[in-house]
């Protein structure tokens, strides 16, 4: 619907309240967008993890045992003692009977001369077996440290690759384990993500149907508080929608969910009466507000590092007065809290606050009690004529354009609360 396609104003003021729009459409549209934000992600994580999951568990097959190297032999190498020693004992007479008669120690009388050569031989032959043997007994313990050495190596080489092959098979069969738990979380999370999407869907079309609001306490777990910030807005949106609907008395031209020009935000209400111009934010807020270095902030909760609201509605009033500048010239800031308390400075209760924004630009906050005192208390002196009324509030249907679509009415006409 476009505010301009609704028919003109034509005559007089009537008496008849004309409202137009539905309070709180922008942030039911967007508590639903969230909302279907919210499934859509759990639907990519379904996705995620689901790709992963095989449709059956792979069976472990273990690499064959590796090759050994041949083994040596068991007897250790020797040398033939026998052998050996008959070598040396030969060569000592060899020697004996050379230095005698040879090395010219032999005598004339030739049985002297063998009796030396007797002598030496034995001689030689008792050196040459003492050598041999010491030789023998080395060269046999050389060989033998060689043997134990090879044997040592030998098996310190089994064991490394034995060791290396049950390394490798625990690692496949952790592996193993481990893939199938990892499977099988996988397999729970995406049945949960599934459920838990399901029942999303289900409360977002019941919220949709009005089987539901979204501010059950079940939508509430299911999407989160920072979705549920809408639906608040949109409760908040709805009563005042309701407030006016009921307590405004003359003729008066509503206007609920206006876009502001050039930005994603929206105006909550726009109030025309005989007797002045309102725009109207809605903060369903619960606890104290009152004004502190002149900013509308909590005098309950400690965190204040939220914008001023009052600084805000008129920054969107100014871009909405770039398409109608009666807002700039007489439009009233007002800032109605449902929900929670308005305080003076003494942290008294009280139904209306006004301050000054950083700006230099004033807003007055209320509570929806003082919102009807505000909107009524002027109402025996208005400041235009019945024909500039008239002009207003032609220039108002005809210039702003809603936040969202909706049915338009056939003919102006008094709604009720929705």
């Amino acid at each position: 619907m476009r505010f301009k396609d609704v028919p003109a104003i034509k005559g007089g003021p009537t008496g008849q309240q004309l409202i137009y729009g539905i309070g709180g459409v922008s942030a039911r549209r967007m508590w639903r967008e969230k909302a279907t934000e919210k499934i859509s992600e759990i639907q990519i994580e379904i996705g995620r993890t689901g790709k992963h999951l095989p449709l059956k568990q792979e069976e472990l097959v273990l690499p064959p045992p590796p090759v050994l190297p041949p083994a040596p032999s068991n007897t250790p190498p020797t040398l033939m003692s026998a052998w050996w020693i008959t070598i040396f004992v030969l060569i000592g007479p060899l020697l004996g009977i050379t230095h005698v008669y040879l090395g010219g120690n032999g005598t004339v009388n030739p049985v002297e001369t063998a009796v030396r050569a007797v002598i030496w031989s034995g001689i030689f032959t008792t050196m040459t077996s003492l050598f041999g043997v010491g030789v023998w007994a080395l060269v046999n313990q050389s060989r033998k440290s060689a043997f134990a050495n090879t044997h040592r190596t030998y098996h310190q080489q089994v064991a490394y690759l034995q060791g290396c092959y049950q390394q490798h098979i625990n690692q496949l069969t952790h592996a193993h384990q481990a893939t199938a738990v990892r499977r099988e979380e996988a397999r729970k999370k995406v049945n949960e993500l599934m459920a838990e999407a399901t029942r999303m869907t289900t409360l977002l079309d019941q919220c949709r149907d009005g089987t539901r609001t979204p501010l059950d306490a079940d939508a509430v777990a299911a999407f989160g508080k920072d979705v549920q910030n809408w639906a608040l807005g949109a409760a908040g949106e709805l009563d005042t929608h309701g407030l006016l609907a009921e307590s405004l008395p003359g003729p008066a031209i509503v206007l609920h969910d206006v876009a502001v020009p050039g930005s994603k935000t929206n105006l909550d209400h726009i109030v025309l009466t005989p007797h002045g111009l309102f725009v109207i934010d809605t903060k369903n807020w619960s606890g104290r507000y009152g004004i502190r270095n002149n900013k509308l902030t909590s005098l309950t909760s400690k965190k204040n590092d939220r914008d001023d609201p009052g600084g805000t509605l008129w920054w969107e009033i100014d871009q909405a007065a770039g398409t109608v500048p009666l807002l700039a010239d007489t439009a009233a800031a007002i800032i109605v809290i449902h929900s929670g308390r308005v305080c003076d400075n003494r942290g008294t209760e009280t139904d209306r606050i006004t301050y000054t924004t950083s700006s230099n630009r004033p807003v007055t906050v209320v509570n929806p009690r003082g919102l009807i005192t505000l909107l009524t208390e002027n109402a025996d002196t208005p400041i235009w004529d019945n024909t500039t009324f008239i002009t207003h509030a032609e220039v108002l249907l005809r210039k702003l354009e809603p936040a969202c679509s909706g049915p338009a009415p056939t003919s102006p006409k008094t709604e009720s609360q929705p």
